[in-house]
């Protein structure tokens, strides 16, 4: 939501217009806005891991390649979607009431909420919609686990991929670099 909002915020301020006059691509413009956000990303998942294991005693049961690839495909996968909501919501009024509703109900259907393995077969299934199921699983197998590979997280990488690939594409597809 915060890579939505910036894009709104960017537009508003004429910041964007701005940055779309610099002699540089339009891509380039668009990609150099996302990647701090990307890196952003890696950095909290990253404190938010080390903290587990040093203050909570959090150990890793799989591969740390594993988890490692599995973040960063759930960075991907944020920051895409980030994208989409950007190309679709035009205010920062409109991104924050529809974007957290979104959110919230991709959560609750991939098992944010509630555990996905106490739903029915057709939500269990309907699940597999969303991202966060397959983040959900991902890192359920890797950090709970024993010896889980990056094999072993392969499907779920490869879905968070597929899902940041439909994420951007829909998004630079509807996106308004006006």
């Amino acid at each position: 939501m915060t890579v939505a909002m910036t894009f709104a915020s960017e537009r508003r301020s004429g910041t964007w217009r701005r940055l779309l006059a610099a002699p540089v691509p339009r891509w380039k413009a668009l990609v150099g806005t996302l990647v701090p956000y990307f890196v952003i990303g890696c950095v909290q998942l990253a404190f938010l891991f080390g903290l587990g294991a040093l203050a909570f005693g959090m150990r890793v049961a799989g591969s740390p390649l594993a988890l490692v690839a599995l973040s960063l495909a759930v960075v991907l996968c944020a920051v895409c979607l980030g994208l989409l909501f950007a190309s679709i919501g035009g205010t920062e009024k409109q991104i924050g009431s529809t974007a957290p509703v979104v959110l919230l109900v991709m959560g609750l259907v991939g098992g944010c909420m509630f555990p996905r393995i106490a739903m029915p077969d057709f939500m269990k299934n309907l699940g597999l919609v969303v991202p966060h199921s397959w983040a959900l699983d991902g890192y359920y197998d890797v950090l709970v686990r024993q010896g889980t590979t990056l094999a072993g997280v392969a499907p779920a990488v490869g879905a968070l991929t597929g899902f940041a690939a439909l994420f951007a594409l829909v998004g630079l597809w509807r996106f308004r670099f006006e």
